[in-house]
């Protein structure tokens, strides 16, 4: 494998980009599933659809901050 100073700009945007359609991946197979959850017909005591989950900033960061790290990671190489 080469190393990152002999990346080509094509393949650090290939990388960034798989990373952030692997994050939304995600994203959708979670909310699926917890939107299944809710349209299931059950009796008795409330379970994990009843549960209330919230995004936090944190959470959202995570398609995009490592794109950014990996693209001036990649600047900096090239530099040096």
């Amino acid at each position: 494998m080469q190393t990152l100073r002999y990346w080509s700009f094509a393949r650090v945007l290939l990388v960034s980009g798989a990373w952030i359609l692997c994050c939304l991946f995600v994203a959708a197979a979670w909310a699926l599933f917890q939107l299944r959850g809710l349209f299931t017909a059950s009796s008795g005591s409330a379970g994990v659809g009843a549960v209330s989950v919230g995004f936090s900033d944190l959470l959202l960061a995570i398609p995009v901050v490592p794109p950014i790290l990996l693209i001036l990671a990649w600047l900096i190489a090239r530099w040096l």
